[in-house]
C-alpha cells in the first residue's frame, strides 16, 4: 500500500507531498518530494540502485524512527541513523536543546517544562475519509514552559494547551512516520514548541494509538485556529523490496561521527597504496586473522600505521598525530576528542595529547561490520624503527560499535602485531590535531 499526504504545512509549501509505503513485516518508509516529481518509493524505481526513503521505522530499527542516509560520495556506504532518545525531565532547567543542565553551566539562561499531560481518547464516532472507515480520536496536550535568566530567576511562565483530532483507519497499517511532520513536529505552525518537547509529546501520543490503524486525517486546534490535513492518492502497490534495507547498518545519531570517521579514512585507502606491505596479525575479541601492514608520516607529522586483512574485510589504523616517526618504546593510548575539545586545548595540552596513539577501524561481522572508534585502554609498543620498517604491537581494549542494531559501543579486547613497511605515499590522511595545531 502506498498513500500520500499533502505536505503537512500546506500554507508553508504547497509544492511538497509525503509518500508513505508499508511492507508486510510492518516496516514503513516515508519520503517527502515535490508534487511534480515521482517519488523514489514508487514501484517503478524498485529495481534501481538507490536506497529510497527519507524516514524508516520497523523491525530493522526496533520500532524507532530512523533516517536513511546516503553518503556514497563521502564514505562509500548508506546507513540508517536513529535519533538518540534524548528526553527532557520535567522541572529540570536546561541551557540548550542538548539538555545541558543549568547546574553544569552556571550563569547561563535556561528553560524547563512541567505539568506535561498528553491524553488520547476514542470518541466512538466513525466517519469515512477517502473511502476508508475511520475512528475519531481526540488528543489533549497541556504543559508549562518556564524561562529563567542567568541567575536562575523566572522571566516568563507560559501555559500551553492545544487539541489534536485524529482519524485512524484499521483498513490501513499503523505507521509512526507521518507524526514526524507538521502539525505534530517541526514548528512551522503554532504552537512553536522546542523540538525536544515535540518529541516527548509525540512519543506519549503514539503509545496510546499504536496499532489502532493508519492516520487518514489530522486536525490541530490552537488558539481558535484549525490546521487540517488528510490523505489523498491512495493506491495498492507491490510488496516493498526489503533487501534494499536489510543490508543497511543501523547507527544512533550520537555514534555517527564514530561510525563515519573510520569508514571515511578507509575509503581513502586504495589497493595501489598497498603494493608491498609488511606483515601483521589481528586478534579481535578472541578471533585471530593474519594481516598485512604499511605506514606513513605526512607533512604535518601525523603517523599512520595500517594493519589490514583484506579477505576478512578488516582494516585498523594506528595513528599518532604531529610527532612523526616513533622511536622504540612504549606509548600510552587516547580516544580521539571531538573538535570542541581540540579547539579548547592549549598548545601544550595538544602536544601532550598528540604523543598518544589512537585507533580507528572496521572489523567484519556476521552481517554488518563492527566499527572501531577508539581505545578504551592499553598501550602501543614499538619494538623496532629502522630503515623502511616499523615493528611493534598493541594490546588493550577498544570501543566497538556493532552496526547490526542501534546500540551503544561495547568494550572489546584487541591485540595487533605488525612489521610495517613504508608504503603509503599516496594515502591522503591528515589528523584533526594537525589542523588545530596550525590554527
Amino acid at each position: 500500500m502506498m498513500y500520500e499526504f499533502p505536505y503537512l504545512c500546506p500554507s508553508c509549501n504547497e509544492d511538497m507531498v509525503l509518500s508513505l509505503r508499508v511492507a508486510e513485516d510492518g516496516t514503513s518508509i516515508l519520503e517527502s518530494h515535490e508534487i511534480s516529481t515521482t517519488p523514489v518509493l514508487d514501484p517503478e524505481y524498485d529495481d534501481s540502485e538507490y536506497q529510497p526513503g527519507e524516514r524508516i521505522s520497523g523491525p530493522l530499527t526496533n520500532g524507532e524512527v530512523g533516517v536513511i542516509q546516503n553518503w556514497d560520495d563521502e564514505i562509500g556506504t548508506n546507513f540508517i541513523e536513529i535519533r538518540d532518545n534524548i528526553i527532557p525531565e520535567e522541572g529540570v532547567r536546561y541551557v540548550d536543546e542538548e539538555l545541558t543542565k543549568a547546574s553544569e553551566e552556571p550563569g547561563s539562561s535556561s528553560w524547563s517544562i512541567s505539568n506535561l499531560s498528553v491524553s488520547v481518547e476514542n470518541t466512538g464516532q466513525q466517519v469515512t475519509v477517502r473511502g476508508f472507515n475511520s475512528n475519531h480520536f481526540i488528543g489533549d496536550v497541556e504543559y508549562t514552559q518556564t524561562n529563567y535568566d542567568s541567575g536562575g530567576s523566572e522571566i516568563s511562565n507560559t501555559d500551553v494547551s492545544y487539541e489534536l483530532h485524529l482519524w485512524l483507519s484499521e483498513e490501513l497499517p499503523f505507521s509512526p512516520l507521518p507524526f514526524q511532520y507538521e502539525p505534530f513536529k517541526e514548528n512551522r505552525i503554532p504552537p512553536y514548541n522546542f523540538a525536544l518537547i515535540d518529541d516527548l509529546i509525540v512519543k506519549r501520543m503514539l503509545k496510546q494509538i499504536e496499532g489502532k490503524g493508519g492516520l487518514v486525517r489530522s486536525q490541530l486546534i490552537f488558539e481558535g485556529e484549525e490546521y487540517t490535513v488528510e490523505i489523498e492518492n491512495v493506491r495498492e502497490t507491490p510488496a516493498l523490496p526489503m533487501q534494499k534495507f536489510e543490508t543497511l547498518p543501523v547507527v544512533s545519531a550520537s555514534q555517527v561521527d564514530h561510525f563515519a570517521g573510520p569508514l571515511f579514512i578507509i575509503s581513502l585507502l586504495r589497493d595501489s597504496d598497498l603494493a608491498e606491505m609488511g606483515s601483521g596479525n589481528i586478534t579481535f575479541d578472541g578471533r585471530e586473522v593474519p594481516a598485512s601492514s604499511a605506514w606513513k608520516v605526512n607533512e604535518a607529522g601525523d603517523l599512520v600505521i595500517v594493519v589490514t586483512a583484506k579477505e576478512e574485510n578488516t582494516t585498523l589504523f594506528l595513528v599518532r598525530p604531529l610527532n612523526g616517526r616513533p622511536c622504540e618504546g612504549s606509548f600510552d593510548v587516547k580516544n580521539r576528542p571531538d573538535g570542541k575539545m581540540l579547539r579548547a586545548m592549549s598548545g601544550e595540552e595538544l602536544s601532550q595529547h598528540s604523543n598518544h596513539f589512537q585507533i580507528y577501524g572496521l572489523v567484519s561481522g556476521d552481517q554488518f561490520p563492527t566499527v572501531i572508534s577508539g581505545f578504551d585502554s592499553g598501550n602501543v609498543m614499538i619494538t623496532s624503527s629502522e630503515g623502511a620498517s616499523i615493528s611493534g604491537e598493541s594490546t588493550g581494549s577498544v570501543s566497538a560499535l556493532d552496526t547490526n542494531q542501534p546500540t551503544d559501543p561495547e568494550t572489546v579486547p584487541l591485540e595487533i602485531s605488525f612489521t610495517s613497511e613504508k608504503d603509503l605515499e599516496d594515502f591522503q590522511f591528515r589528523s584533526p590535531e594537525s589542523r588545530y595545531a596550525g590554527r
